[in-house]
C-alpha cells in the first residue's frame, strides 16, 4: 500500500471489514488478520504505534494516525493477511470472500 498525503500533514488511514475481519460463505466463516509493515524507513510521522502493527481481527476499525507529510516518494507498507485454521476445524469447499476497506482520513 503507498500512501501520499500531498500537502495534509496530519491524517488517519483506518482498515475496517464488513463482516468483521472474517472470511464469508453462505452461513460459514474463517476469521483472517491483517497487519501494516512500514517499508519505508526514517521517521514518518507515525503516532504511537498502529493497531495494525501486528496481526489483528478487523472486529471494528483499527487506524494509523501520522501527523507528518509523506516523504517525497510516498510512504509504503506492506500488508499482511493470514488465517490460522483451528486444530481439528473442517471449512466446506468453495469461494470465502469479504470486502476490506481501506479509508484515507485528513484531520
Amino acid at each position: 500500500m503507498t500512501i501520499k498525503s500531498s500537502a495534509v500533514k496530519n491524517y488517519r488511514v483506518d482498515f475496517s471489514s464488513q463482516n468483521l475481519g472474517r472470511l464469508k460463505q453462505g452461513t460459514d466463516y474463517i476469521t483472517y488478520y491483517i497487519k501494516a509493515t512500514a517499508i519505508t524507513g526514517g521517521n514518518i510521522g507515525l503516532v504511537g504505534p498502529p493497531t495494525v502493527a501486528g496481526y489483528v481481527q478487523l472486529a471494528g476499525v483499527e487506524s494509523m494516525q501520522f501527523n507528518k507529510k509523506t516523504h517525497k516518494d510516498d510512504t509504503q507498507f506492506y500488508i499482511g493477511i493470514k488465517m490460522d485454521p483451528i486444530a481439528g476445524e473442517f471449512y466446506e469447499s468453495g469461494s470465502y470472500s469479504d470486502i476490506l476497506t481501506i479509508t484515507f482520513n485528513a484531520i
